[in-house]
């Protein structure tokens, strides 16, 4: 009868012991998943980030075409050009900061 027993307590070990493993890999799994969600986040916003920078450089050379095209004196073109220079220059620096 005490070596019942005493199967027992090992059984019961080894038990402890797995489900030990098993709460670990669980513990793992999770992380995995907030890792791959925050992963997925970052990715998002990047490619919102990319888009916006996209739309203002295809804005900024339409603005320069259309400075160009308008014709009018130089002076008023170097104005204009001048102008969105500086939108370029500040739009830079806030993406730089993003």
């Amino acid at each position: 009868m005490f070596g019942f027993f005493k199967r027992l307590r090992r059984i019961e070990a080894k038990l402890d012991r797995a489900l030990a493993l098993l709460g670990q890999q669980g513990e793992a799994t999770m992380t995995t998943q907030e890792a791959i969600a925050d992963l997925t986040a970052q990715v998002a916003q990047n490619t919102s980030v990319e888009q916006s920078a996209a739309a203002l450089i295809e804005g900024l050379a339409q603005k320069l075409i259309d400075a160009l095209s308008a014709g009018g004196d130089s002076a008023q073109q170097v104005v204009q050009i001048e102008q969105i220079a500086q939108q370029l220059k500040a739009s830079s620096a806030a993406l730089s900061a993003a």
